[in-house]
Parts: structure tokens; C-alpha cells; sequence
């Protein structure tokens, strides 16, 4: 048991130290703690755990459940006497309108729910409109991109075009104007 109480503990040994005061204390915490176990909102086992390994007998034990039990039905029958009255009469009222009220707060948690399922679609189609803008957006950048750079190659061919158009031309000036010298050569030549 002394393992179990180190290993739950921790590391500070916080487990030795209590159960060490519970063993000093003896009765003056065991028999309060039997007598109250009820009333805790701790389950009574652990406090049957500690004066267990107290000490304390088994007929101690018995005696202190049983009087620690019977003042926790005593009250609990006493109060329901006190207040049986009044109990009726509230349990009355919530029954007549316990219908209304529940109806009320079903539709507060539908109209709730269909308000915040509303914002959430909007906000995922807001969302899913500014993706699709970018998205619109990036294209269009990347298109307009994509056509400067073919109107730049073609202006380019263009340019490469004309410029042989024009060497093309002149060949042919230079190659007429050879021919018309050489034919002006053979009428003086003739002449």
C-alpha cells in the first residue's frame, strides 16, 4: 500500500506526508471523516481507503457508516418534508409550462443554429469568391504576359520580315540596275 501511495503521489512524495499526518491524527480525522463521508461530493471510498489504512477496526467502521448515513437520510427526509409542500407546487407550475418552455428553447437553439450555419456559408462563399478572383486574377496576368511576349515575337518577326523584304528589294535594285548597266554597256559597245 505504502508503494501504491508513493507512486500516486508524485514526485514530491505528497502521499507519504498526508497518510504520515493520518497515522499522527489517528481518530481526530478518521472518525469526522466517516461521519461527514456522506455529505463530501468526493466518492466515500477514498475516505474508506485512508482510515482503512489507518487502522481503524472493522465494527469502528461499520458503527461510523451506518451513524454517517442515517444523518444524510435523516436530512434528505427532513428537507423533502420541509419543503414537500412547496416542492409540489413548483413541480406543478414547471409541468404546466414545461411544454412552452421547452418548445421555447428548442426553437432559440434552432434559430441559433440556422443563424450560425448562415454566417458560415457566407463566409466559405466569400472565401471561395476571393480564391476564384485571385485565381481570375492571376490568369489574366499570366495571359496578358503570355500575349505581350507573342506581340513581342511578332512585332519581332515583323521586323525580321521587312528587314529582309527590304535587303530582298535592294538585291533585286542592285541586280536590275546591274542588268540595265549591262545592257547600257552592250548599246555603247553596239554603238
Amino acid at each position: 500500500m505504502t508503494k501504491m501511495i508513493a507512486l500516486l503521489g508524485g514526485r514530491r512524495n505528497r502521499g507519504a506526508r498526508y497518510m504520515g499526518r493520518v497515522h499522527r491524527w489517528g481518530r481526530k480525522f478518521t472518525w469526522p471523516a466517516m461521519i461527514i463521508s456522506p455529505f463530501l461530493p468526493i466518492p466515500s471510498a477514498v475516505i474508506f481507503v485512508v482510515v482503512g489504512w489507518a487502522g481503524m477496526g472493522l465494527i469502528t467502521f461499520l458503527i461510523l457508516d451506518i451513524l454517517g448515513e442515517l444523518l444524510w437520510v435523516g436530512m434528505l427526509a427532513g428537507l423533502g418534508y420541509e419543503l414537500g409542500h412547496h416542492a409540489v407546487v413548483v413541480a406543478q407550475t414547471i409541468s404546466h409550462y414545461g411544454l412552452w418552455i421547452s418548445i421555447g428553447l428548442v426553437g432559440v437553439v434552432i434559430v441559433v443554429q440556422v443563424r450560425s450555419q448562415r454566417h458560415l456559408m457566407r463566409t466559405a462563399a466569400e472565401a471561395r469568391a476571393a480564391h476564384e478572383a485571385s485565381a481570375a486574377h492571376e490568369a489574366s496576368a499570366a495571359h496578358e504576359a503570355s500575349a505581350a511576349h507573342e506581340a513581342s515575337a511578332a512585332q519581332g518577326a515583323r521586323a525580321a520580315q521587312g528587314a529582309r523584304a527590304a535587303q530582298g528589294a535592294s538585291a533585286a535594285q542592285e541586280s536590275s540596275t546591274a542588268a540595265a548597266d549591262g545592257q547600257a554597256d552592250g548599246d555603247t559597245a553596239a554603238g
